[in-house]
């Protein structure tokens, strides 16, 4: 899954954590941006007819005459409020230019695990498709990535993207590559497991989390550890994050899940992430002669 050796891995710095009132990383506006080396042209009739095929009924918002906007609400996709106020959940789609920031991106460009020669693509973008969901963070969060992906998806297929930067889960991944997989993994793309260097650990000592999940509403996952392949760590962190997925935060502390073998059974914690973003995460502890960070 992991590309080591090609570019320098990001390093992490691990100190104590002060208590303090910790974000939960969760997102009201969900939003990713589809890059692009010339202006896209939207074809709104075209999205459109994608949309009302992958999401029932829709309302035009708005949607300027140069395809420079567009704005819907989604009728069969509705938040209830407290008042029983039933408002329709949106989509926005906005064009932008794209100007390349390596300080910005960084963080984004390292951990794009699943992207060859990212670098070499982003830098070619000059405009960009800002696509967000709006008064949608009180649906179910299954149904709102769903929405939301069907919305990527009818864009996507209607334009010639060099790059998707899903900025919830930091990362870049290909057009071609998201379309080929979303259908079977729901999280592709949404959710990134991300790869650490520990700079002030013992020697070895490695830190690998996911992030995509906080951002709907479900807590993110972390390992800290040595003396175990990273790539089968990653591939853990993701089944796990997929069982989150499906049954919910059903985690507690004191719970355990299965490690890298059937038999392994790996305690399980709520503590506040290592690496940023700030949120509270579910820390997997691999036990005696794995755990690092004073875990044994």
């Amino acid at each position: 899954m992991f590309g080591f050796g090609k570019k320098k891995k990001e390093e992490v710095k691990v100190e104590e954590q002060e208590e303090e009132v910790i974000k939960d990383g969760f997102m009201p506006v969900y939003n990713v941006k589809l890059l692009y080396t010339e202006e896209p042209k939207l074809n709104l009739e075209n999205i459109l007819a994608r949309l009302k095929k992958s999401c029932g009924e829709i309302d035009v918002i708005t949607a300027d005459n140069n395809g420079d906007m567009m704005a819907v609400a989604f009728r069969e996709h509705v938040v209830t409020y407290k008042d029983d106020k039933k408002v329709p959940s949106q989509g926005v789609i906005l064009k932008a230019k794209f100007e390349y920031d390596v300080d910005k991106l960084q963080g984004a460009l390292q951990q794009s695990w699943m992207f060859r020669d990212v670098e070499e693509t982003v830098i070619k973008a000059r405009h960009q498709l800002v696509i967000t969901d709006m008064m949608a963070a009180g649906l179910e969060y299954k149904e709102r990535l769903s929405l939301f992906q069907n919305l990527v998806i009818a864009v996507l297929e209607e334009t010639d993207c060099i790059a998707v930067n899903w900025d919830p889960s930091e990362q870049f991944v290909h057009k071609e590559d998201y379309l080929k997989n979303v259908a079977e993994d729901c999280l592709y793309a949404a959710v990134n497991v991300r790869f650490y260097n520990v700079s002030d650990g013992d020697e070895g000592d490695m830190l690998m989390d996911t992030l995509g999940l906080s951002a709907l509403g479900i807590p993110d996952l972390q390992c800290h550890f040595r003396n175990l392949d990273p790539n089968a760590v990653s591939n853990m962190l993701y089944n796990t994050a997929h069982y989150l997925y499906e049954k919910g935060d059903i985690i507690e502390d004191g719970h355990t899940v299965q490690g890298l073998k059937p038999e392994d059974k790996w305690l399980c914690q709520h503590e506040v992430a290592l690496a940023g973003p700030e949120r509270i995460v579910i820390d997997i502890n691999p036990g005696k002669g794995f755990a690092s960070g004073n875990r044994n």
